[in-house]
This record gives C-alpha cells, sequence and structure tokens, in this order.
C-alpha cells in the first residue's frame, strides 16, 4: 500500500499510523471553540460579531481537519488539504490585521493578502538558495517572521489601544517558536532515519515532535485572533463613543 511517510510517528500505512499526530488536531477545534465562545459571550453582551472573526475561526477549525486527513490517510491529497487550510488561514488573517489594527479600509486591505504571498516568496527562495530547504523550517520562516514583525509593530505603537494587543502576539511569537522548533526536531530526525536506512527515529522514540507542533501552532492561533478581537471591540467602542448623539455609530473602519 502506499503512503506518505514524512514524521517520524508513522512506521507504517494505516489510518491509526500516526495517533499522537492525528489525535492532536483536536487543538485547532478547541482553539476554534474558545474564539466561539468569546463571540457568543460578547453577542449575549450586545456586542456586534466581527464576520471577519467568525472566519477566521471556521478557518481555525478547517486546519484541524485538514491536517488530521493528513495524518489519517496518509496521502498527498491530505497533504494539499493541510497545506490549503493553513495558507488560507494566514492570508485571511494579515487581511484582517491590516483592516482592525491599522484601520486599512476592507477596499485596501486585502491586497496585504497578495503583498504577503510575494515577500514570503522571495524570502523562501533567497533562504533556501544561500542556506537550504532546512532552514525555511518548512515553508513557516514568512509566517514566522511576519508575526514577529506585527508583534514589534504593534509594540512600539504610538496608540496606547493597540500596544495593548502586544503582550498576546508576543506570547503567540513565543509558542509559534516552540510549534516550529518542534517541528523541524520531528523532520530532521525523520531525515536522518531515512538516509541511515531506517524506519524509526531512533533519538527521539515513540510519537516523536510533530504532534507539539500541532498543540503550540493551535494555541497560537487562539493568540493571535484573541488580539485581532480585542483590537476590534476597541475600535467599534470608539466608534461609539464617538457619537454625540448617543447612537451606536460604528466608524467607517470599523465594519467587518
Amino acid at each position: 500500500m502506499d503512503y506518505v511517510d514524512w514524521y517520524c510517528e508513522r512506521t507504517g500505512p494505516g489510518f491509526w499510523g500516526e495517533p499522537f499526530n492525528a489525535v492532536s488536531n483536536i487543538a485547532f477545534l478547541v482553539a476554534s471553540a474558545a474564539v466561539w465562545l468569546l463571540l457568543a459571550r460578547g453577542r449575549a453582551r450586545g456586542e456586534r460579531v466581527p464576520a471577519s472573526v467568525v472566519v477566521l475561526a471556521v478557518e481555525m477549525a478547517l486546519i484541524g481537519l485538514g491536517s488530521g486527513a493528513l495524518h489519517t490517510t496518509a496521502t498527498e491529497w491530505g497533504a494539499e488539504v493541510d497545506n490549503w487550510s493553513i495558507i488560507v488561514f494566514i492570508h485571511t488573517y494579515v487581511v484582517c490585521l491590516a483592516h482592525w489594527m491599522w484601520g486599512v479600509r476592507w477596499r485596501y486591505a486585502w491586497l496585504a493578502a497578495p503583498a504577503y504571498t510575494g515577500a514570503a516568496s522571495a524570502l523562501l527562495w533567497a533562504v533556501e538558495t544561500t542556506a537550504g530547504e532546512t532552514a525555511t523550517v518548512g515553508g513557516y520562516l514568512p509566517a514566522f517572521v511576519t508575526l514577529l514583525g506585527f508583534a514589534i509593530a504593534v509594540g512600539v505603537s504610538r496608540d496606547p489601544a493597540r500596544r495593548a494587543s502586544a503582550r498576546l502576539m508576543w506570547l503567540a511569537t513565543g509558542t509559534l517558536t516552540i510549534a516550529i522548533t518542534s517541528r523541524t526536531i520531528d523532520q530532521v530526525e525523520h531525515e536522518r532515519a531515512w538516509e541511515h536506512g531506517a524506519h524509526v527515529c531512533d533519538r527521539i522514540p515513540g510519537a516523536g515532535t510533530h504532534f507539539l507542533w500541532h498543540v503550540f501552532t493551535a494555541v497560537t492561533l487562539l493568540l493571535i485572533t484573541v488580539a485581532l478581537l480585542r483590537r476590534a471591540r476597541q475600535v467599534r467602542d470608539s466608534g461609539a463613543a464617538q457619537d454625540p448623539g448617543g447612537q451606536t455609530r460604528v466608524s467607517a473602519s470599523a465594519t467587518g
């Protein structure tokens, strides 16, 4: 039976060939549920639910399902579903962040998506050309650099309300660092094992470390989404407070 073998935990075909890698994707579903709970609580207080954050919560759950498909079916199509679910979330997030964090109107905020694609492609090409594929950390280097850049930009902002999101962004940068490190260790050890003609990662026996990538990436997505939701609430509260007539009014940049 043909199957893809990219992780230390998998030693043969079968739906449960990677039990830890498969089950750990529940972390994405839990993170998505946590965002839904925050939205529901806000709605109970009479807050308008930002549609863009709803979309992110849905995409978060889809990442868990996509990754689950890869780690249970061990097929190329499972890998495609996994990859695209992550790509879609990243591009959606940078658009939402441009709108909510920096007040870019939706008609222009979407340009953040192709801008990210271009910058990410250029960075991956430069790093892979000079330092090899491993240095791209599985292609996630641009995502890490982008998150780090956002954390710095938010942290040094002159706007105190915007700076309030810095702590969550920095925590997310830390959890993503742990996630990428876990993923890289598993990848490097798996490649080493195959180079030596083995099918088991003898230096990290058992489940490997890839499942930690799932857990800490889910935490990362939760943190950055909560940061975005808090900022959206700030923007809307500010827009309502500026209405001299006492009517709830949403400013031009506080839609979606």
